[in-house]
């Protein structure tokens, strides 16, 4: 046995051996990852948070939009998923009210490529790596569902859940050290939470867990807010005029203040710390509106545009990526005044997007894509709201408070001019690696509500992974050993 082993080795290595590449020799990596996805799959979710924070791989596509690991990664979870669940003989998923409206969103979003017709319209000129960017589209929508399906799935009991926290948390942490450690300031635009999704995730779960949960530590609490408050302050410190870097994040501060308040009916000296948060909040936006007037004045202008474009295509939109090469075929122009020069900018090369994710699904799948958006969000701050009336105090109803807050942000940054589901042709896939996270964590709402479930039904099987479930009696939500595999 031992002859034909170290034969065979030596076969594979003669073989091998004029063909080596640095592709062939990461292979049996991947195939060592591929085995232990499979009989871990739990540990994927984790790892690929810290991979995309510290690994700056990418592969570019000719188009000026690389992949990153964000997106290589979810893509190779997704389909290790998919392959377990094929060899367990079931195609099952954790039940939440999400689940059937991101299966609308990828199926509109599909639907919407030919319903646009941007790519054989006779008004419309495309370039020839246009399928390829459309693809690109897709895949945005399509592993922004998968982020959120793995993290409900995948992760087998609320402690993985709390690991995974933990990493996002330490991540902030080193995020904010970046600026005041000056050593670490090359690796700052490596690490995920320098990013505004990511951003206003580590500040909700920092704050939430903080005020939230009852067992907190006092002096893990006072550094919990402190990393929440922080991020806020330093993100207005080194972007004051880029309101979509630290509103989110200030709204998503708010709104644990506001689950806070609402669990303790108002105490006064709680609602005296809200009060100048609210003002404060009200100023700076009064004068980020002074400042940016011309780029709501563009904004308005692409917005006009996109509402001329999109006569006869109001259902399904214009095609995914397709109203930046409308634009560009039927106006072929845009001009905008920029009142800090005086100068009217006139261009016949117009590169435009709504900065705007509401406007930007609206051009792209129409009255539907929004449609279905709309039940998508209206589905996850259901599911948020039935776990926290549920939820005992503890790390589980904390979650769920935090949740509410990281959905609040994101959403109110989708609204500024960041994405939760980035425009291939403006932040491209490299916004997707920011992006995912907040759909990675929302995907542990399912998982805390699931848990529950199972421990109020004393034990039952687990659809999404194949596996038994055994609740054991304990006092909390959160006892260690009550849910265990």
């Amino acid at each position: 046995m031992v002859s034909v082993v170290v034969l065979s080795t030596l076969a594979v290595a003669a073989y091998l051996g004029p063909r080596a590449s640095v592709r062939l020799a990461i292979t049996p990596f991947l195939l060592v990852a591929l085995l232990a996805l499979l009989r871990w799959p739990h540990v994927g979710v984790p790892a690929l948070v810290v991979a995309t924070a510290f690994v700056p791989f990418e592969i570019g596509t000719g188009t000026g939009s690389a992949v990153n690991v964000a997106v290589l990664g979810l893509a190779a979870l997704a389909a290790t998923w998919g392959l377990s669940m094929f060899l367990n003989r079931g195609f099952t998923v954790r039940p939440s009210r999400a689940n059937l409206p991101w299966l609308a969103l990828i199926v509109v979003a599909g639907a919407s490529i030919v319903a646009g017709a941007a790519f054989w319209s006779p008004w419309v000129v495309t370039k020839s790596n246009f399928p390829f960017v459309q693809g690109a589209q897709m895949a945005i929508f399509s592993l922004s569902a998968a982020a959120f399906w793995l993290a409900a799935n995948t992760l087998r009991s609320r402690r993985d859940l709390m690991a995974l926290t933990v990493i996002v948390l330490v991540l902030g942490a080193l995020s904010l050290a970046t600026y005041a450690v000056q050593w670490l300031a090359p690796v700052r635009h490596l690490l995920l939470t320098g990013e505004v999704v990511a951003r206003v995730w580590v500040v909700s779960l920092a704050s939430g867990i903080a005020l939230l949960h009852p067992r907190v530590g006092r002096g893990n609490r006072v550094l919990l807010l402190v990393l929440s408050f922080a991020i806020v302050v330093v993100s207005f410190l080194i972007g004051t005029q880029w309101q979509s870097g630290w509103v989110p994040s200030l709204v998503a501060l708010l709104s644990v203040f506001m689950v806070w308040l609402g669990r303790k009916l108002v105490r006064p000296w709680g609602a005296f710390m809200l009060v100048p948060a609210l003002v404060g909040l009200t100023l700076a936006l009064s004068r980020g509106v002074a400042q940016e007037t011309w780029s709501l004045d563009t904004r308005m202008i692409a917005w006009r545009g996109l509402l001329q474009l999109m006569e006869g295509r109001w259902l399904f939109g214009l095609g995914l990526a397709s109203y930046w090469h409308y634009w560009r075929s039927v106006f072929g122009s845009m001009a905008y005044m920029d009142p800090r020069t005086g100068y009217l900018h006139y261009t016949y090369d117009p590169k435009v997007n709504m900065h705007n994710n509401y406007m930007d699904v609206f051009g792209q799948m129409g009255i539907i894509g929004v449609l279905v958006l709309g039940w998508l969000i209206v589905a996850l701050y259901l599911d948020i709201y039935r776990g926290y009336k549920a939820e005992p105090p503890g790390f589980g109803k904390a979650y769920l408070g935090a949740a509410a807050a990281g959905l609040t942000g994101m959403l109110f940054a989708g609204m500024l001019g960041d994405w939760f589901f980035p425009f291939v042709y403006n932040v491209g896939l490299k916004g997707f690696r920011d992006s995912y996270l907040g759909w990675l964590l929302l995907g542990g709402v399912v998982l805390i509500n699931w848990t529950r479930e199972q421990r109020l039904r004393g034990a039952g099987d687990d659809p999404a992974q194949g596996g038994v479930v055994a609740a054991v009696p304990a006092a909390g939500a959160d006892a260690p050993g009550e849910i265990a595999r």
